[in-house]
Formats: C-alpha cells, sequence, structure tokens
C-alpha cells in the first residue's frame, strides 16, 4: 500500500467515527426528547388528578356536616358555612383513609377518598397508557412533609405516574388544610 492509500483509509476511518459519533449525540437527543415529552405528560395528568382531589371536601365528618347544614337550609352542600368548624380528632382516622366500600372513583366525597386509587390513563402520544398511584396521609401543619399518625388539618396527596417513556416515576404532591 502507498501513502495514498493510507491517506483514504485514515481518512474513512475519521469519517466513520465522526459519523458514528453525530448518531449516538442525535440518539441521545431524541431519547431526551422523548422522556421530556413524557414527563410533560405526566405532569399534566398529576396535576389534574390534584385538582380532582381538590374539588372534594376535607373529610367524610365535614361533607356529612355540610350536608346536614344545606339540608335544613336547601342548599347544595360544598362546605362548612363559616363559624361550624370541626376538630381534627373528628376526622377520618389515619388507618381507615381511603374509599369506603360504596364509593367508586371518580364519585369520591372527600380527599381521603383518593388514598390508595390506583388507575391507567392512555396516553397517545407515547400510544401507551400512564400508571397513575394516589396516596394520601395527615400531615404536621407546620411541617407539611412530615407525616403524622394521628388526625390534624392537613391531609398531603401524593400522585405517583409512571410511563414506559420515563426513567423513572413522577411524584406531584400537595397539601390541602381544612
Amino acid at each position: 500500500m502507498g501513502s495514498q492509500s493510507l491517506l483514504t483509509l485514515g481518512g474513512l476511518t475519521l469519517v466513520a467515527f465522526l459519523t458514528l459519533a453525530a448518531n449516538r449525540a442525535i440518539l441521545s437527543t431524541y431519547s431526551n426528547m422523548l422522556e421530556t415529552q413524557a414527563m410533560i405528560a405526566a405532569i399534566a395528568e398529576a396535576e389534574n388528578l390534584l385538582e380532582e382531589v381538590q374539588a372534594r371536601t376535607f373529610d367524610q365528618v365535614v361533607a356529612k356536616k355540610a350536608g346536614e347544614v344545606a339540608a335544613t337550609k336547601g342548599k347544595s352542600p360544598k362546605g362548612l358555612p363559616p363559624g361550624i368548624a370541626m376538630k381534627p380528632s373528628n376526622f377520618t382516622p389515619p388507618g381507615l383513609l381511603g374509599r369506603d366500600t360504596s364509593e367508586v372513583y371518580p364519585f369520591f366525597n372527600d380527599i381521603d377518598d383518593f388514598h390508595g386509587l390506583h388507575k391507567r390513563s392512555w396516553n397517545p402520544l407515547f400510544k401507551d397508557s400512564l400508571d397513575i398511584r394516589v396516596q394520601v396521609a395527615y400531615v404536621n401543619p407546620k411541617k407539611t412533609g412530615q407525616a403524622v399518625s394521628i388526625q390534624t388539618g392537613a391531609k398531603k396527596v401524593e400522585v405517583a405516574v409512571f410511563t414506559e417513556g420515563m426513567q423513572d416515576t413522577l411524584k406531584v404532591s400537595r397539601v390541602f388544610y381544612q
């Protein structure tokens, strides 16, 4: 082989390595873009579910009391009128958080009915479903990240969403107060 052939072979090898590096970069960028789109879809689904939770009363006791007050005044029970407060000790005990046997999603009436909810939601972008799980716990109203084992005036709702397009589970949480 002459020097001309070695230079040509070296040039082709260099072009092959550059092409391979460019393809890796494109593939990595595309993969990151797909994961970002999956995360956006997961965040949207989690936020939608948290909006559903927010539309419910704080606790079953509050829902019942609001219904009693509304029945006497002929109004729709949306919550307690000003001046009627509930003691946290009257709320659903932590070990009983979750839906009653007669309640079915999406017809829950209070926040803790969502505890233990597991549902799937179709994701048209990936032609796959989002796996959604919800946990509800009482938290210290002054330290909202700290779960407690007694009834308080604050409940933390955590929505975990996973789909095949993501490497990890997305968790979004919100604290609701009485």
